[in-house]
């Protein structure tokens, strides 16, 4: 519980600092829109709003992946091959990691969710079982005091 607690700040942080970037990169659009020459200097400014913008999804992505990774390995939930491009591709400015797709994280938590439930019917079955035996012996009890 603790570790997506942690999971959901640092993705809410991420999630802060892109509309903080996007409401800045508009601001120094409108400014740049105002100059003699706005092509240029507008279409530098896209090109490093597209960048850090990015960098920070691909962030977000590789967060995502490496929790709902990190999770399925806790639970024995097999994880999507890497050499399936449907589930798994490259960051697009961090080339060296392979980040989940929508299809493989929507894939995993899916997995993750069954497994779950799973474990929990399991503790729901022990517990119904459990309080059948304590009714039981109470009512032995009951039966012996009498």
């Amino acid at each position: 519980m603790i570790e997506y607690i942690k999971h959901r700040v640092a993705l809410s942080k991420l999630f802060k600092t892109r509309d903080k970037l996007n409401a800045s990169f508009s601001e120094k659009i409108e400014k740049a829109d105002r100059l003699s020459n706005p092509e240029e200097s507008i279409g530098s400014i896209q090109a490093e709003a597209s960048f850090e913008l990015g960098m920070i999804d691909d962030e977000i992505a590789i967060m995502v992946t490496n929790y709902l990774t990190r999770q399925a390995n806790r639970k024995f939930v097999p994880i999507p091959s890497h050499t399936d491009n449907i589930m798994w591709t490259q960051c697009s400015i961090l080339r060296y990691q392979d980040i989940l797709t929508s299809q493989g994280i929507n894939l995993l938590r899916t997995s993750l969710r069954a497994e779950i439930k799973d474990r929990n019917e399991m503790w729901i079955t022990i517990l119904a079982a459990l309080t059948g035996v304590i009714g039981a012996l109470t009512g032995f009890v009951a039966i012996i005091n009498n």
